[in-house]
């Protein structure tokens, strides 16, 4: 009796279990008196026994959710059903006038696209999506320009080059999305996205039909095209800057070959952009760009970096506010032109490297040792080419001056070698006669006397300058001590050479400067090169200096003056 009793029990529980489901044990409701065949206790059947129309996987799962899940809002339920059927390639959704308040939201409209986009990859389906948005009614239509934005941006984030070209193609074509869009600007923003996605092959891909599209229609209107005036330039665009403020070579290189420039604008009112714009203008990758992509006579990357990193040093004085802007703009410029010096395999290659093709002897070191590039001055292999300089003559030749550097020679030599330039001091006078013998031209063949060669080497140069303040120190002394009538005269004629000369000196210091500055010269760049601590007392110097000798030259014709009336 004790079996049969528990058997009938078992059997019970087990059909209990059979009519509340097994998805959790989820009771029936009290209102229902279904035994079986009921979803209510959530036994797993099919919704298609209540509904037997849905025929689509994401109808019946969205039931089931809110069945199953306890979805209490409709619209949640909608809009997962809407994004659902888009993956499954079906846009019926598209008729129905209860999904335009859904549609009519910008941010589900967006998820729309780029779940069209990422999940379809079908250029139809979008196009009938764009279609409907368009059409829909005015909530939709604009939110037209911001969803074909959102389009682009997800077919280059997915690297897909046709569905890319098939969205702008669909703009060309569409005359109503033409009216309503800018389609140049969703150029650049398609042109954009590919920059910061570093994808060079669609950007490549958008530039060159953006650019065989822009030819058919020159060539429909009946226009002569030339290789010359096919590029059309566009300046300052926000890809070009966005890929040189990150030095991004590859895709600042592409950028560049399709005609985008970049290019200083002093009327900008916003400094942030003003710092954007110079930061990306600095960048080492654009002056290289620049570099390959233009056929100038002359253009040198280091003259370039170090013109940048000294307006960056001037409007880091200049604009306090910006000043770790700008002093990272001036590192950068000048941490690339180390890089690059330090990339020479050897003392030759760097000797190269610090030299410039301008027309003159104007090097790259005297650039940075002008505009105080410390770290550059600073740098081992620079210090050993300057200091090589002092044993080379300026205009390559046969002749060499010595193998021995003024720091590896002896004291004894030293004396002996200042001795040696004392005839050649005072031969200076023949510089203007002996001057095509000084700097040969390559034509000509022409032999050089001994005192010109000592003449050409930079560190005698030097010990004639240390012996030219001597003498005119001496003389300084010997006028002060009021020497007799016959050597006065004497002198004070010395002096007046001296003193002329060391005007015409500093004269031709600012003449060299500015024919430094190359065909377009900065003047404030000139001021600052020009005008230094020395250079300075060197000028007041000379005024003094020349006061000094009109007056004497004054007192000297007043004295005849009035001899000649006595």
């Amino acid at each position: 009796m004790s079996y049969s009793n528990e058997k009938l029990v078992e059997e019970q529980k087990e059909e209990m279990v059979q009519l509340n489901g097994n998805a959790g044990g989820r009771e029936r409701s009290a209102s229902c008196s279904c035994i079986n065949s009921c979803i209510c206790i959530g036994n797993n059947l099919g919704t298609s026994v209540l509904y037997p129309e849905m025929k689509f996987s994401w109808e019946i799962k969205s039931v089931d959710e809110l069945f199953y899940n306890n979805l209490n809002r409709f619209g949640d339920l909608s809009k997962e059903s809407i994004i659902q059927a888009i993956k499954d390639k079906d846009l019926r959704f598209l008729q129905d006038d209860s999904n335009k308040s859904f549609l009519s939201e910008k941010k589900f409209s967006k998820e729309c696209i780029r779940a069209c986009v990422k999940e379809t990859q079908d250029m139809t389906l979008i196009q009938q999506l764009l279609d409907f948005f368009l059409q829909a009614n005015d909530e939709t239509r604009r939110n037209v320009t911001f969803l074909i934005r959102e389009a682009i941006k997800s077919a280059v984030r997915i690297s897909c080059d046709n569905l890319v070209i098939g969205i702008l193609e669909y703009l060309q074509s569409n005359k109503k999305m033409k009216t309503l869009t800018d389609t140049a600007e969703l150029l650049e923003d398609a042109v954009f996205s590919a920059t910061v996605e570093q994808n060079s092959d669609t950007l490549n891909n958008i530039l060159r039909w953006n650019q065989n599209t822009r030819l058919k229609k020159i060539s429909s209107k009946g226009k002569m095209y030339t290789a010359g005036g096919g590029l059309q330039l566009k300046i300052n665009c926000s890809s070009i800057v966005h890929a040189a403020k990150r030095n991004d070579y590859e895709r600042v290189k592409i950028l560049y070959r399709y005609g985008y420039r970049l290019e200083q604008r002093d009327n900008m009112t916003d400094p942030l952009k003003k710092i954007e714009l110079f930061k990306a203008l600095a960048s080492p990758s654009y002056i290289v760009a620049s570099l390959e992509n233009e056929s100038s006579d002359f253009f040198c990357p280091v003259k370039m970096c170090f013109e940048f990193a000294v307006e960056a040093n001037f409007r880091k004085s200049t604009i306090p506010e910006y000043k770790r802007e700008y002093e990272e703009i001036e590192n950068r410029c000048e941490e690339y032109v180390i890089s690059l010096l330090e990339q020479c395999e050897d003392l030759g290659e760097v000797e190269t490297f610090l030299q410039t093709n301008h027309g003159t002897n104007h090097a790259n070191y005297i650039l940075a040792i002008l505009d105080s590039r410390m770290k550059f001055v600073a740098h081992e292999r620079f210090q050993y080419v300057l200091l090589k300089k002092f044993g080379e003559t300026e205009v390559e030749d046969n002749y060499a001056y010595t193998n021995t550097l003024w720091i590896d020679m002896p004291w004894f030599s030293r004396f002996l070698h200042v001795l040696k330039q004392v005839p050649c001091y005072f031969l200076l006078f023949l510089y203007p006669l002996f001057y095509p013998c000084v700097y040969p031209s390559a034509t000509k063949s022409t032999p050089i006397p001994w005192f010109c060669k000592e003449w050409r080497v930079p560190l005698n140069r030097a010990i004639y300058t240390a012996f030219s303040y001597m003498i005119f120190i001496t003389l300084i002394i010997s006028y002060v001590l009021e020497p007799p009538v016959p050597y006065i005269y004497w002198v004070d004629a010395l002096l007046g050479v001296f003193i002329t000369s060391y005007s015409l000196r500093d004269i031709g210091t600012a003449f060299f400067l500015w024919k430094l500055e190359g065909p377009n010269p900065n003047e404030r760049r000139f001021k600052k090169r020009y005008f230094t601590c020395w250079n300075i007392v060197n000028i007041t110097m000379d005024i003094l200096f020349l006061i000094g000798l009109i007056i004497r030259s004054l007192e000297y014709m007043l004295g005849k003056l009035s001899i000649l009336i006595s």
